[in-house]
């Protein structure tokens, strides 16, 4: 996966410079038996003293006392520590010899004195003290210019930005110690990822920026569903659910000190394990083990890399690798620390253990088994929930955990710490309920927790005015009205486009299945026929599109179609590939046959496969879709305006001639296939709820009769007078009290629009012509627009008018600057709209 990283970086970045200067600060500056730096420059603080750790890391078993010296995490944070305690001028000075010069076109890697050379973090005993301050106009050594120039990005560093990029240095230190004596990077792919890692944390220093793996050739975790942390909890749920409350405590205590030592584990290298392994297998354990070095287990020891918990990103092919070694370390520990446990629990866990890794261990070998399955949500057992027996029935929190959800504790494999349900997020359990969002999904922070009643259907907040008899009276009324089969009930005039297709699934007429073809299962002669039929449907429907391609995609295992079957054959079906490490789903083909269409089928399939997604996880769909198919997509919710990184779908997804890029977002708190019915349900209660309101305050209502006669409040003696003494404005007035108020307008807007500095404001500013101008100007305005308003009746006062005409001229300024045309136009025009106000006798003089 990361081929040639070690050769490219020795052409490019020095590397066998590095190599000899780090060894002769190490022969110089560091004792081979101690392993302790040497002392530190005049002016640093003294080097702070070591513990000596008392288990050697992983490392330190394979490569001796010394490695684990160097690359121990204890002494790794001491020497970090040792840094950040550093002036900020010998930080600046010590990061500028792995700063980039700055001056374009130099190629100049870090500064290098002309007096002392070039020290690593730990400079040798015979080094000459030297202050690169004292001179920022000495010359580099390698690119001749001044330390000034290397230390520019530097000085505008904030203080913890400085001390992320000193613990970066240290990071390359313990990189390079390991690559030097450690004895595993001789496995040829271990070398290459750590010259990698070392060359991203160099990179990383030059330009002043934190590291980063490259994504987009790793993939975006997580990589398998469901997890592996997920999979043994819903084992625990699913397995032990009838355990009473003690057992069950310890059963989940077993379950955390598993996830532990899974997350702890130390993969094998590739050349390792290669001679038990079928070539395709050994491919797959080559990217796993890739992926597990550089998000797992090297940034346990170079904190400034991004870490990710073994068991929250991987999956069954993992867990299938690691096992055999996860059971005998857990068996072992368990036999040499049993002393250590209480006696109660000493039982409980005996007990328990070994039919916890036999479970474990036959649900690896299952595919069948129903853990593996993303969207599986077995039911907890009510003491696993504590807080449930308080809630009414069907509550859940607004983020679909449900409450009471153990949060794995990285730190402790024996703690368990509750977390409120914005944190459980992917690893939690659930509750088996129908509005569950995906695995995985986000809910927004602002979004406060508040109990959902979940009742036909529909969903209503309990943080509101009225009470839940309330809602249940309405519902009984609603329900009363369809059995009784009124025709006055509410919305009955409008009938959702699948509401048929809706109908003739719950009778069983017509079906939806997700199929595809596979080359590692065997394919049902049922499924088989579907995806025949499907292909026939697609080639007579898109007749422009060759059947051989066609074919191609259908059959093709990396595709699934959702199929809609009727009679036992497939009249419709949408094909699709999904890319979950990218977060999106390509939508290749879509049709239904000539005879089944304007039933609502069309629509209920998309409604099917947005529900099926959204369960998977995967909330954007992106297709290329013709003239003829654009109206239909638009109609489903996608968009022209592609909302997703290009980076995120270049490469990914195929590109069609003459076509055009659609996306559509989905949102994960929406049951798509019930939404519209969910929605007409809601706005009728809500209309009732207004009824009802209504009718309590109809007792209030004023008649007036008596008042049709009454006075203007300009015409009530005194009150015009009464305002400008307390120095407020007078009485408002309505388009009753101007009737010739749009005369007045139309004649301001004609004298404006035929100014001779109006051309630049007679229309909307074109987006093409000018892109960012919507970025600065949220609220634009222009001539046209005002002029639309007024013919709708929009300006029912002054007030409206004249912000809208002065919105224009503010806009103008705000954009440009004020050597430009348009600035002049903008004053120009401005006066002259003030002083047509003022004639008309609507206003005084205006700013």
């Amino acid at each position: 996966m990361f081929k040639c990283y070690s050769e490219r970086y020795s052409r490019k970045n020095g590397y066998s410079h590095y190599k000899q200067t780090m060894n002769n600060n190490l022969t110089a500056g560091m004792s081979p038996s101690s392993g302790v730096p040497s002392p530190m420059l005049a002016g640093s603080p003294a080097a702070v003293p070591s513990p000596t750790p008392s288990a050697p890391s992983p490392q330190g078993q394979q490569g001796g006392t010394l490695i684990s010296r160097i690359s121990h995490p204890i002494r790794v944070a001491n020497r970090k520590a040792q840094f950040k305690a550093l002036t900020r001028n010998e930080k600046i000075a010590r990061l500028a010899t792995h700063t980039a010069c700055k001056m374009e076109g130099c190629q100049c890697a870090g500064w290098k004195s002309l007096a002392t050379g070039r020290h690593f973090l730990f400079p040798s005993n015979n080094a000459t003290e030297n202050n690169p301050f004292d001179n920022v106009s000495e010359p580099c050594r390698n690119c001749s210019h001044t330390f000034e120039k290397h230390i520019t990005e530097l000085v505008k560093l904030k203080e913890d930005e400085m001390d992320e990029l000193v613990s970066t240095l240290v990071d390359i230190e313990t990189l390079f110690m390991i690559l030097q004596r450690d004895p595993i990077v001789e496995d040829p792919e271990t070398k290459q990822i750590y010259h990698y890692l070392f060359r991203l944390l160099r990179k990383s220093v030059a330009s002043c920026s934190s590291p980063l793996p490259d994504f987009v050739t790793l993939g975006k975790p997580p990589y398998e569903e469901p997890s592996i942390s997920r999979a043994i909890m819903a084992l625990l749920a699913f397995r032990y659910g009838h355990l009473n409350s003690f057992e069950w405590g310890g059963l989940v205590d077993l379950g955390k000190i598993l996830l532990h030592t899974i997350n702890t584990c130390k993969l094998e290298p590739p050349s390792v394990v290669c001679p038990r392994l079928v070539p395709n297998q050994f491919e797959l354990y080559k990217h796993m083990y890739t992926r597990w070095l550089i998000l797992c287990y090297v940034p346990l020891l170079c904190d400034s890399l991004p870490k990710y918990e073994t068991a929250s990103i991987f999956g069954h092919n993992l867990l299938r690798e690691i096992f055999p070694t996860v059971k005998k370390q857990l068996s072992d520990k368990f036999v040499t620390e049993q002393n250590k446990i209480p006696v109660y629990k000493r039982e409980l866990y005996g007990k328990l253990l070994p039919g916890l890794l036999e479970n474990v261990e036959n649900a690896i070998h299952s595919i069948s088994c129903p853990i593996w399955q993303p969207n599986f949500k077995p039911q907890l057992p009510a003491h696993a929930i504590p807080n449930f027996a308080n809630q009414s029935a069907g509550t859940r929190s607004v983020s679909g955990a449900s409450v009471g959800t153990a949060a794995i504790s990285s730190d402790s494999p024996a703690v368990i710490k509750e977390e409120p349900p914005d944190a459980a997020q992917g690893e939690g359990m659930e509750l088996d309920q129908c509005s569950d969002p995906p695995v995985g999904a986000k809910v927004p922070s602002h979004i406060k927790e508040e109990r959902l009643y979940l009742q036909a259907g529909a969903t209503f907040s309990a943080d509101v005015d009225f009470q839940s008899d309330l809602i249940n009276e309405i519902l009984q009324e609603i329900d009363a009205s369809k059995t009784n089969g009124d025709s006055g009930a509410l919305f009955d005039d409008s009938t959702a486009r699948d509401e048929a297709a809706k109908l003739e699934e719950l009778r069983q007429i017509i079906s939806c299945h997700v199929v595809g073809n596979s080359l590692t299962q065997s394919v049902s002669k049922e499924t088989m026929f579907w995806l025949i039929g499907l292909q026939n449907v697609f080639s007579h429907q898109l007749p422009r599109m060759p059947k051989e391609y066609i074919t191609r995609l259908v059959f093709d295992p990396k595709h699934k179609t959702l199929a809609l079957v009727k009679d036992g054959r497939p009249i419709g079906g949408i094909c699709f590939r999904m890319f979950p490490t990218q977060g999106f789903t390509e939508i290749v083909f879509c049709a239904v046959t000539s005879n089944e269409q304007v039933k609502g089928y069309g629509t209920h399939l998309m409604n099917q496969l947005k529900d099926y997604h959204i369960k998977q996880g995967i909330l954007h769909f992106l297709t290329y879709a013709d003239e003829f198919a654009i109206g239909y997509f638009k109609k489903q919710g996608f968009s022209m305006e592609i909302t997703v990184n290009k980076t995120i779908y270049t490469g990914f997804i195929k590109e069609y001639e003459g076509a055009t890029l659609m996306h559509c977002e989905l949102n994960p708190c929406i049951r798509y296939t019930e939404f519209t019915s969910v929605v007409r349900l809601q706005k009728e209660i809500m209309m009732r709820l207004v009824q009802k309101k209504y009718a309590k305050l109809k007792a209030l209502e004023f008649q007036g009769s008596g008042l049709k006669d009454g006075k203007r409040l300009q015409e009530i003696p005194g009150i015009q007078e009464a305002a400008k003494i307390c120095g407020i404005e007078a009485p408002c007035t309505t388009k009753e009290d101007e009737p010739n108020l749009t005369l007045v307008f139309k004649s301001i807007l004609n004298q404006v629009r035929n100014h001779s500095a109006s051309w630049p404001f007679l229309k909307p500013v074109d987006k093409n012509e000018v892109p960012d101008y919507y970025d600065y100007i949220p609220y634009p305005m222009d001539l046209k627009t005002i002029g639309e308003r007024l013919k709708k009746g929009y300006y029912i006062g002054k007030k409206l008018f004249i912000a809208d005409m002065i919105r224009i001229f503010t806009n103008c300024r705000t954009y440009n600057s004020a050597e430009t045309e348009y600035y002049k136009c903008a004053n120009q025009l401005e006066k002259f709209f003030n002083t047509k106000i003022r004639e008309s006798g609507l206003g005084e003089s205006l700013k």
